[in-house]
Order: C-alpha cells, then sequence, then structure tokens
C-alpha cells in the first residue's frame, strides 16, 4: 500500500502531473501538441482536445493516489489516551483502558501490573512521589542525555502478551527505538507527555474471537495473560480465568478467579479452548476439571446435566 514517503507514490504523482506526456495517439507532446500522425498534421481544434482529455486523465490519476496515500495514513497507528485504571471486578487485578481518540472511540483494557497501575495513577493524577519512581528515573535519564521521546507505540499480541515500542530521538537527531512492555512505556509516555498509539491489528486481535472473553456451559472466561497469571499466583501458567459462574449451571462448583487448566487430562490454552472442550460433553457425562484456586492445585468434578434434568 502507498504512504506518504513511498518513493513510487511521489515519482508517480509527478510524472502525471509533469509538462510532457503522451497523447491518446501514442505520439509525444510538451506544452502544445506538435506530433505528426500518419494522416497529417492535425487541426489545432482537435490538438487542443486531445490535450484536455490527457490533461482530465492526469487529474483523475493524481485524485486516485492521493485518496491511496490517504488510506495508508489511515491504516496507520491510531492515537489513543488513557482512560483511566480500574480494577477487574473477578480477578481484583488492575486493567488500564486505553481509548481512539477518533470518533469511533474504540477501547483496548490492558491488564497489568500493580506497581505500573500505581505509577500511571499517580501521573494521572497529578501525586508526586517524595523520591523518583522507577518511571521518574527512566524520564530524567532521558532529558539527562538530551533525548526526546517521539511516541510510544502498542505494536502487537503475541501468545496472549501485549508487546510496545519506545521511538526516541538522540540529541545528535539519530532515532532509536527500544522494545517496552506496555505499562511501562504508557508510564513513561504520560510523564514526558507524549502520544501513545495503537497499531490497527491490536484492535482487531482484541476484537476478534481469538481475544474475546467467552460464554458457555454457565460459565463466562477469558484468556489467562501473563498479568493476571502473577496477580493469581500462578506464574508460567496457561489457561483460562473463571470470571462468572451461574450457580444454577452444571458449572457451579467453579469459583470466580479459578484459572482451569485441564478437563479429563487435557491441557487448556485459552478461555476459547475451554469452552471447546465443554461443549464436547454429552449428557450426563462427568469430567474431571484441573483448577488452580489461590494459588494451589485443585480438581473439580463435574457432571452435564441431562435434558430436563440437573448436575451435581
Amino acid at each position: 500500500m502507498l504512504g506518504t514517503s513511498s518513493p513510487p507514490a511521489v515519482m508517480l504523482l509527478q510524472r502525471l502531473m509533469a509538462p510532457t506526456l503522451f497523447n491518446d495517439t501514442g505520439c509525444r507532446q510538451v506544452s502544445v501538441p506538435t506530433c505528426r500522425t500518419q494522416r497529417g498534421d492535425p487541426g489545432p481544434v482537435a490538438a487542443l482536445r486531445a490535450g484536455r482529455r490527457i490533461s482530465l486523465m492526469r487529474l483523475r490519476l493524481a485524485a486516485l493516489i492521493l485518496g491511496l496515500v490517504g488510506l495508508a495514513q489511515a491504516a496507520g497507528p491510531i492515537e489513543v489516551e488513557v482512560k483511566g485504571v480500574r480494577l477487574d471486578p473477578s480477578t481484583g487485578s488492575p486493567v488500564v483502558l486505553l481509548s481512539e481518540k477518533a470518533a469511533s472511540g474504540r477501547s483496548l483494557p490492558i491488564w497489568i501490573g500493580p506497581l505500573e497501575a500505581e505509577a500511571i495513577l499517580l501521573e494521572l493524577d497529578g501525586v508526586e512521589a517524595p523520591r523518583p519512581l522507577t518511571h521518574d528515573l527512566m524520564k530524567r535519564l532521558v532529558e539527562a542525555l538530551g533525548a526526546r521521546l517521539d511516541r510510544v507505540v502498542v505494536t502487537d499480541v503475541v501468545e496472549e502478551t501485549y508487546r510496545a515500542r519506545l521511538e526516541l530521538e538522540r540529541a545528535g537527531g539519530a532515532r532509536v527505538t527500544v522494545d517496552a512492555r506496555p505499562s511501562d512505556a504508557i508510564a513513561l509516555a504520560l510523564r514526558l507527555h507524549r502520544p501513545i498509539l495503537v497499531e490497527p491489528a491490536v484492535f482487531s486481535r482484541v476484537e476478534g474471537p481469538a481475544g474475546a472473553p467467552a460464554h458457555a456451559f454457565g460459565i463466562s472466561a477469558q484468556d489467562l495473560t501473563p498479568e493476571l497469571a502473577e496477580v493469581l499466583a500462578v506464574p508460567g501458567a496457561h489457561g483460562a480465568v473463571v470470571t462468572d459462574v451461574d450457580r444454577r449451571s452444571p458449572a457451579r462448583k467453579l469459583h470466580r478467579a479459578d484459572v482451569v487448566t485441564g478437563v479429563d487430562g487435557e491441557a487448556v490454552a485459552s478461555a476459547g479452548e475451554l469452552m471447546t472442550q465443554l461443549e464436547r460433553r454429552a449428557a450426563g457425562q462427568t469430567m474431571e476439571v484441573a483448577v488452580r484456586r489461590q494459588g494451589q492445585p485443585v480438581v473439580v468434578r463435574l457432571r452435564v446435566a441431562p435434558a430436563g434434568g440437573d448436575a451435581r
């Protein structure tokens, strides 16, 4: 796709708008058509009409290219603002909420650690710590070295973990890109009053079914992120976090904040996988669900209720 700095786009525009072109007879012309055709010299009126047709064609092509360039600009990183830090009511973990500045106003929740949440909240509330915290120190280092933070970008979601980068400019003008956690990048950007952006693909992935909360079998669940794993005392674990349970459902023995890691010996790596496992069970079938509850391994036996019956 064409970008604003794409050399082919610029070169094509220059050629389209240049005074030298080819008319519809294939003859080269400058400001006034002077070429000879096989039938002899064209009359002045015909030459002018041909020139006007070519000019109109050039303008249409130029408008098309500029439109493509505009689409490329729109497909770039999307600027967002920090709307605040909330606690996930089902897990108690902090979540920083990013909101798109554009009219669509899409939101991006990112689960973060408690220390990073505190650093973001202090800056949002304008509270200065008695001694420099980690992100205050990062700010002072950037300023003391004569560098400048251009912007931070949330770039991707890899294995359920958000990625970000810092885009900096050194004192001599050289540009530097540094890999970072989104929570650290956001805390630093707030302190330096620099823009925060999100790649469109990140919004698409979060909005898509792969990362979306899942609902089935009387429970709601979401993917276990590294931040959630830390808060729930299950570092390094993979699975699905139970966020809600219908106490009238077959899953009523599960608790909120339970981390489901397997069903009948088969590992569960995401909320979607958990729902797939549960929905495969037939009515009346008993299953063993491996759970980490408050950091401890627990096995919960569930039985799918027969039609019109109750589950145990």
